[in-house]
C-alpha cells in the first residue's frame, strides 16, 4: 500500500506565538506617565529604557518640549518605549492626542 502524505506541523511563512513577559514599572515611571496623561500638567513627553536583562523598565526623562526633546533623549544602545502628548486647536476646538513610541537602538543584536 501506498504511504501516507507527509504532514508538517506548522503551515509555511505563519507567525510563531511569542511568550508574554512580566516587566515591573518603577513608581517614578507610572508618575511621569500620569503626568503626560494630565491635562493640569505641562509635561508633555516621558520616556523609558529597557533594562539589558528585560525584568524592568527605567525612568530616562520627561517634560516639556513635545517629540523633538523626547528624541533627543534616544541612544543606539537600548530599547525604549515613550508616550508624547499633542494638543491642536483645530477651529474652536482643542483636540489632545497620544503618541506611544518604541524604538530599537541600531546597536543592538
Amino acid at each position: 500500500p501506498p504511504s501516507p502524505p507527509a504532514q508538517h506541523n506548522s503551515p509555511p511563512n505563519t507567525m510563531q506565538t511569542l511568550r508574554s513577559v512580566k516587566v515591573h514599572a518603577p513608581a517614578e515611571l507610572k508618575a511621569a506617565l500620569s503626568d503626560v496623561r494630565s491635562d493640569a500638567s505641562p509635561t508633555d513627553w516621558a520616556l523609558c529604557a529597557l533594562e539589558p536583562d528585560g525584568s524592568s523598565l527605567r525612568l530616562v526623562g520627561k517634560g516639556e518640549g513635545g517629540a523633538e526633546a523626547l528624541a533627543a533623549q534616544l541612544s543606539d544602545d537600548a530599547v525604549f518605549y515613550g508616550l508624547v502628548r499633542r494638543t491642536d486647536q483645530i477651529d474652536k476646538s482643542t483636540t489632545i492626542k497620544f503618541v506611544f513610541l518604541s524604538f530599537i537602538g541600531s546597536a543592538l543584536s
